[in-house]
């Protein structure tokens, strides 16, 4: 498997595992994604990326393996993110199902530990 091409200026924050910091990694990769063109519908899609880091996160949360999760977000013509937990390595990782985000992002790709999103919305149906 590629690595999916990600652009040269990251931004990142790691928080503790913890449902009071959701909303922190949503006010985080909004504030990245604010200012960047992303098409006819960027309000739209930001929004859903919101959703999709709260879902990536809630899932690590609730799995209770990972000590601390990292959000890495990238802005511009390559809009992404990516959602990494800290944990054992021997308890691995748990991301849950991850039907909603691939629903607003196809292009969606999970590595080693990893949920990379790349900021490309899904047809409107």
């Amino acid at each position: 498997m590629t690595t999916p091409h990600r652009p040269d200026t990251a931004y990142h924050i790691t928080v503790p595992a913890s449902p009071e910091q959701v909303g922190l990694a949503r006010l985080f990769l909004a504030a990245v994604l604010r200012g960047t063109d992303l098409g006819d519908h960027t309000q739209e899609t930001i929004e859903d990326a919101k959703l999709a880091v709260s879902e990536l996160v809630t899932a690590l949360i609730s799995g209770g393996s990972a000590e601390r999760i990292d959000v890495t977000a990238w802005r511009g013509p390559n809009a992404a993110f990516a959602v990494r937990p800290w944990v054992d390595p021997a308890e691995g990782d748990d991301f849950g199902p991850l039907s909603i985000v691939e629903a607003l992002f196809p292009g969606t790709t999970v590595l080693v530990g990893e949920v990379f999103v790349p900021l490309e919305p899904g047809v409107d149906g």
